[in-house]
């Protein structure tokens, strides 16, 4: 994290974030044994149920199979011990009777149905990936988009009923301060939430009516919130998803619509992604309530949390949606690598280990030196192979913007003109560097002046006592603005020097991204900082000749006289 980074709570926020969601989706995914009524039900809609079977102690307690218990009418603490409670827990069933309603208290007694240990860990591994990654993006790119991302991971993942066994010990009110925000957030809400996430995908944010559309979808998402915390009936809940998957929709179209030409394929795949992802979750979410196919639906929940995320990941890493310097580089790749050649060292170690007794010492250590050098020599190879895919796979168009701007650097020394070669710096860096803007400042006298900028707003002249300008004429390095009170605009500036002497700047903006200065490009700005500097002397040079030469002729031409 850069000094004095002005994101720095937006990065701490959206991290912790994506932490809480994933600390709930664990705790709801192995919470201890759920219990319940001694009873079987069958559902009615509308939170109400109807009693096909009882053992004998509810029977004896007053309620037998035909009744219909009314669940609508507990609170929703009562509510929820009854969905899913800790052994022994009291439970009340509102059991109905004409017009009247008659409670019995009775403990939680039946063990309900587990999910399979398996589908819990493809849950919990699967979901845990989408989540870090999500946090990772707040990290590299706060803002609203990335947190409404995570809420869809992590409100979309986290089976919030569940969570009713490991708080049953909490006190009613302090049970309903922590499940009820938690439950509001993780049921219908979290297709809606989409909508503010596809919005901001990337597009000219100049458009005024882009800007009115960000806000229009935002105040109906905040809506959909509110009218999330009010009870409602089933027909009203699914005319609210139904809304919501609308809503998504015109968001996603919108975006497309507002997208430039060059990004409208890339917004596509992400497009995709949301209407598979939120409009199948609200659409698969309707289902369920008429259906009661309560296990498709969580499959298809798990389902769209984990394309959401992935499909943005790809985005990010091939078609640079977002321009990410993601953390897969070739680090990791040989980290994982590495641990996938353990693994098959280990895997042939034990299969050596069944065999090894009945082979000779000489034999035995022969196959194990065996296994050693396939192991090795395995490792050369599949790390140069992955090496190799992760670089044309994930960073080809980064090669491309850096092999762009190292070309311009060669390009530059061939000029024989102060003014486009100036104009045409600028903007190689403003399109190959991704940067926002550009500027070049050059020595006049003591101060720096602006020759070219793309800023919406640059100083055309810097003090030479500025500190960020002090700062390069001292150790002729890049300087980060940040540090710095400084008149010189961007993010960061780099030194053109000449002979030991400090003549220009060229200053840079964030990246459109927000992420640091990759260190490729970093370098080949660098490489053109010192071409143009070459150039910008040799221009003058040539110049300085040409004037030279024609008052020689003056002077000749008068001493003829």
């Amino acid at each position: 994290m850069r000094h004095n980074d002005p994101f720095a709570w937006k990065r701490f926020l959206l991290s912790a974030f994506s932490l809480f969601w994933l600390i709930l989706l664990w705790v709801s995914l192995f919470h201890g044994p759920v219990y319940g009524p001694a009873a079987v039900f069958k559902p009615l809609g509308d939170r109400k149920s109807l009693v096909v079977s009882a053992d004998p102690a509810l029977v004896r307690a007053g309620v037998r199979p035909g009744d219909v218990i009314d669940a609508g009418r507990l609170s929703f603490v009562d509510r929820m011990h009854l969905l899913e409670a800790a052994k022994g827990t009291p439970l009340k069933l509102p059991v109905v009777v004409g017009d009247q309603t008659r409670v019995v208290v009775i403990p939680a007694e039946k063990p309900a149905s587990v999910e399979a240990a398996v589908q819990r860990w493809f849950d919990g591994v699967t979901l845990t990936f989408s989540l870090l990654l999500a946090g990772y993006l707040g990290y590299r790119k706060p803002g609203i988009m990335i947190a409404a991302l995570i809420l869809f991971i992590g409100g979309g993942g986290v089976s919030w009923p569940a969570l009713a066994v490991p708080l049953a010990g909490l006190p009613d009110p302090l049970y309903f301060a922590v499940l009820w925000p938690i439950s509001i957030l993780a049921s219908i809400f979290p297709p809606l939430v989409l909508a503010s996430f596809a919005i901001r995908l990337p597009g000219d944010e100049s458009v005024a009516e882009k800007r009115a559309s960000i806000r229009v979808v935002d105040g109906l998402v905040l809506l959909g919130l509110v009218l999330d915390a009010l009870p409602y009936s089933r027909l009203i809940g699914n005319a609210y998803v139904a809304a919501a998957g609308l809503i998504v929709i015109a968001a996603c179209v919108l975006s497309l619509r507002y997208a430039r030409p060059s990004d409208r394929g890339r917004v596509g795949i992400v497009f995709a992604a949301v209407m598979i992802g939120g409009v199948g979750y609200a659409i698969s979410m309707i289902i369920e309530t008429y259906t009661g196919a309560t296990t498709a639906f969580f499959a298809y929940a798990t389902l769209s949390v984990i394309i959401v995320p992935v499909s943005v990941a790809y985005a990010i890493l091939r078609h640079r949606v977002f321009d990410i310097g993601f953390v897969l580089n070739r680090t990791f790749a040989y980290a994982i690598t590495s641990a996938l050649v353990l693994v098959v060292l280990a895997a042939l170690e034990l299969l050596a280990e069944r065999y090894v007794n009945t082979l000779t010492h000489v034999e035995g250590i022969a196959l194990e030196f065996s296994i050693a050098l396939v192991v090795i020599v395995s490792a050369r190879i599949i790390h140069r192979r992955i090496d190799q895919l992760v670089d044309r796979v994930l960073f080809s168009t980064r090669h491309q913007q850096e092999s762009a701007l190292r070309r311009f650097a060669t390009t530059a020394q061939f000029y024989t003109a102060e003014e486009p070669l100036i104009r045409d710096t600028v903007d190689a860096l403003v399109r190959f560097g991704r940067v926002n803007a550009a500027a070049v400042y050059l020595a006049k006298g003591g101060d720096m002046e602006c020759a070219a900028s793309t800023f919406p707003s640059a100083a055309n002249r810097i003090d030479e006592n500025d500190p960020a300008y002090v700062a390069l004429r001292a150790h002729r390095e890049e300087v980060d603005t940040n540090e710095f009170t400084t008149a010189f605009p961007g993010a960061r500036l780099y030194a053109m020097v000449l002979a030991g002497r400090l003549s220009g700047i060229l200053a840079t903006d964030e990246r459109e991204s927000g992420e640091d200065m990759p260190p490729d490009i970093d370098d080949a700005i660098r490489r053109i900082s010192a071409a143009v500097t070459i150039a910008l002397a040799a221009i003058e040079t040539d110049r300085v000749r040409r004037e030279n030469t024609t008052l020689r002729q003056r002077l000749g031409d008068i001493q003829a006289v």
